[in-house]
């Protein structure tokens, strides 16, 4: 069985493989480069949402891959925050006949700092804030924020 995965980061393509492996045999993941419209930081559900269908189609029809997956990482608004935001991440899941099926994570609220730079578009993507204050390149595809800011207990 082949899957797409509508990204090349590694993280997010071994999540995936461990994942199909718990349900099917005889698993191969590829990754598949995507550029979805909604841009390197979603802001909003609707975008993240559209961001991660983008990913799964594309890494699906590019390949013709039994599914192609797709996820994506946006800024959710959330009045209850101090920041107003909160980090959340969808998956979603076509097969052949582009049938999907969507999932969505717990989320986290990043420091009050990330978020101001997001919003204000002082930086185009969380990564980018991440590194200047972990001082680790390349975070997101590594611990992530969330394996950062929880010391490795949530990746």
């Amino acid at each position: 069985m082949l899957v797409a995965v509508g990204s090349q980061n590694p993280i997010k393509v071994k999540a995936v493989q461990t994942v199909f492996s718990e349900y099917f045999s005889g698993i191969k993941v590829i990754s598949v480069n995507v550029k979805p419209s909604v841009g390197l930081q979603p802001m909003g559900l609707r975008i993240t949402v559209k961001g991660a269908v983008e990913r799964a189609l594309t890494a699906l029809r590019k390949t013709q891959a039994d599914f192609g997956v797709g996820l994506e990482a946006g800024l959710i608004e959330n009045l209850a925050t101090a920041s107003g935001f909160l980090n959340q991440q969808v998956c979603v899941i076509v097969d052949k006949e582009e049938r999907a099926t969507v999932g969505i994570s717990t989320a986290f609220e990043p420091p009050y700092a990330v978020v101001e730079s997001l919003v204000s578009n002082k930086v185009r993507e969380m990564e980018e804030v991440m590194e200047s204050i972990t001082g680790i390149k390349a975070i997101g595809e590594k611990q992530g924020a969330v394996g950062f800011l929880t010391r490795g207990k949530i990746t």
